[in-house]
């Protein structure tokens, strides 16, 4: 075989042990022994890289660790060059950029976790730690948030006295930034006609109305008799009950701006949460057996509704878990100024 056609390879086709190195560094009489020892070059015996590469007598092996070795030397200062004619910071923006990606990973994970434990407590009844939130937002609308709805829960307690006979707020107390407690069944106006029935049965809707309105605008001028007249005179009844779209047609013609909300407990702890009311159309559950308006206007310090139904003193003096609201109601609106 003539070797000068085989200077084409290196070591690296020999074996690990060899890779880096090329035949220029070896004698004619190592290029025989890999020549006749390599199938590759034209001998069908088998060929085991590194046990043959030992077998290279040492003087010719350490020439060619000498000659490796030089060779790399000789290489360094041109990679030293190089790296000296780059500028001192081009690494440096990396390095910053991977220290802000940790720490945004880090601070994501965190808000997470808060995030997690937060439903966590709320679910089991227990004080959010990031109730102070919603404490933020009322406090910037300049809203007591603990004082009024303690109180509304006082005077709906005080002035229970039973489903079938309550007594309403009466109209000197009734001001703008205090929802009043109104109910359909109330003796004042229990049996006016309304919706082919009285305001004491079909009355729901524009009880509800008239709560909203007096606490929007302070007018006392729309209590629930008015407020019937107003739906019935302008099409909003109909087979013998309150239409829906009386919470949005019918109250912004009053004045007032109406948004539908979905069924989403962040939309209306959000509402609530600003000092805006929302009102429920209710299903069959805890509030009625076929169909019934309330209002929400606010939470408690564990995040629960202040509901003012006007059909009982009862369920108005307590306060109500958003999901239970949800999953009886039909829809919301929530109504402001």
């Amino acid at each position: 075989m003539d070797h000068r056609n085989a200077r084409h390879a290196t070591f690296a086709d020999l074996g690990p042990q060899t890779a880096g190195f090329s035949y220029d560094n070896l004698d004619v009489d190592d290029l025989d022994y890999y020549s006749t020892q390599n199938p590759r070059y034209g001998v069908t015996e088998s060929f085991a890289p590194p046990r043959s590469f030992a077998r290279i007598p040492e003087q010719r092996t350490d020439a060619v660790r000498r000659s490796a070795a030089a060779a790399q030397a000789s290489s360094r200062p041109r990679q030293a060059g190089r790296r000296a004619a780059q500028p001192a910071f081009a690494y440096e923006p990396l390095r910053i950029s991977d220290k802000l990606k940790s720490f945004g990973c880090i601070a994501l994970a965190l808000v997470v976790l808060l995030l997690i434990g937060s439903g966590l407590l709320r679910a089991s009844g227990q004080e959010s730690p990031l109730s102070f939130l919603s404490g933020t937002t009322t406090a910037a609308a300049g809203v007591d948030a603990a004082g009024a709805f303690q109180g509304a829960l006082d005077e709906a307690r005080s002035r229970s006295g039973s489903d079938e006979s309550p007594a309403s707020t009466p109209a000197s107390e009734w001001a703008r930034g205090t929802m009043p407690h109104l109910y359909q069944k109330d003796a004042n106006w229990a049996e006016t006609p309304y919706a082919d029935s009285t305001l004491g049965i079909a009355g729901c809707g524009p009880t509800c109305l008239s709560m909203v309105y007096v606490y929007l605008t302070g007018d006392a001028s729309y209590d629930p008799v008015a407020m019937a007249q107003f739906s019935e005179s302008n099409g909003f009844v109909e087979d013998g009950s309150t239409r829906w779209v009386f919470m949005s047609e019918g109250a912004r013609m009053l004045g007032l701006q109406s948004e539908e909300l979905g069924a989403d407990a962040f939309q209306i702890e959000n509402a609530l949460s600003a000092g805006t009311p929302v009102v429920a159309i209710m299903g069959p559950g805890d509030f009625t057996e076929e169909g019934h308006f309330i209002v929400m206007n606010g939470l408690d310090s564990q995040g629960r509704a202040v509901v003012y139904d006007p059909n009982s003193p009862t369920r108005s003096a307590t306060t109500w878990d958003i999901d239970t609201i949800i999953g009886q109601a039909l829809c919301f609106w929530a109504i402001s100024a």
